[in-house]
């Protein structure tokens, strides 16, 4: 978007203003340099709120909620079966068919607590 905007204003300078296409090249570069530090530090002032701020954090969204282990639980790791997939978990050590429930996530490894 940013660059599109620094093409846009090269583009009626270009047709207000005779100038080489050296003179083209390197307003299009400065002023693609100005709009993304512009818009960088627009969208830093003013973020974008979403209704789903997890959207591509699975395993944040996996928090709380409960698990069969499926691969025994042995030195801290093991895998667990949520709906259709497996994940890697770390946690205290678990036999297969024990309950889990989900504490938290780092990168695609699942933290897990017993329950009782």
């Amino acid at each position: 978007m940013w660059l599109g905007f620094a093409a846009a204003i090269t583009a009626l300078a270009a047709l207000a203003i005779e100038m080489s296409w050296e003179m083209e090249f390197l307003l299009f570069a400065v002023l693609s340099v100005a709009s993304i530090l512009i818009g960088r530090s627009w969208f830093k002032r003013h973020p974008i709120e979403s209704e789903q701020p997890a959207l591509n954090e699975r395993g944040v969204e996996l928090v709380g909620k409960m698990a069969v282990v499926e691969t025994p639980i042995v030195n801290g790791t093991g895998r667990i079966h949520l709906g259709e997939t497996t994940w890697k978990v770390t946690g205290p050590d678990a036999a297969t068919g024990q309950k889990v429930r989900i504490i938290g996530s780092q990168g695609s490894t699942l933290k897990v607590e017993l329950i009782d």
